[in-house]
């Protein structure tokens, strides 16, 4: 089974190699890793990791995969995904999902009230993963993340959060 790790920026340097490359295949611009190593170093931040160990992988491998990772940034009772990407080669197996549910308890026990993401209208894939774990859509921000194409439309973000008072009581 995977497991989640916390990602610090003395912890980090065992995957960088691997955030580096899922973060130029998901991200553009990208983040450089800079930016990635004062996410992982910042005290108002949280940061974790689904790494696949090194008996699921199979006979040979000593190394942890890093499957995908999830940032937020801690404001108060409230915590902003900042980025949240899974890895090519394991995209649409549960990762993304597996990397909210479980981080979800670490924000509670932080005492987090609500959690919001912002996701481009273009990326129905992260949207309806988003709607089936019930965050609920708050409103858009027109023409805000610019084109993949030269002289192409600007994409709309679409604003999500999620109340974690209500996974609280059903917990």
């Amino acid at each position: 089974m995977s497991k989640l790790a916390l990602l610090t920026a003395q912890s980090s340097a065992l995957v960088m190699h691997e955030l580096n490359a899922i973060q130029k295949q998901s991200f553009t611009p990208c983040w450089s890793e800079s930016q990635i190593q004062q996410q992982l170093a910042g005290e108002k931040n949280l940061n974790f990791a689904l790494l696949k160990t090194p008996g699921e992988l199979g006979s040979g491998d000593s190394k942890c995969k890093l499957l995908g990772f999830i940032f937020y940034r801690l404001l108060f009772d409230e915590a902003e995904v900042l980025q949240i990407a899974v890895s090519p080669d394991y995209q649409h197996q549960g990762i993304g999902r597996a990397l909210i549910t479980k981080s979800k308890k670490h924000l509670i026990e932080q005492d987090v009230g609500r959690v919001m993401l912002e996701v481009n209208a273009s990326n129905l894939h992260a949207i309806e993963l988003y709607e089936k774990m019930d965050f609920v859509l708050e409103g858009t921000r027109k023409r805000y993340y610019p084109s993949k194409v030269a002289n192409g439309e600007r994409g709309d973000a679409l604003l999500y959060s999620l109340s974690l008072a209500a996974v609280k009581k059903s917990d």
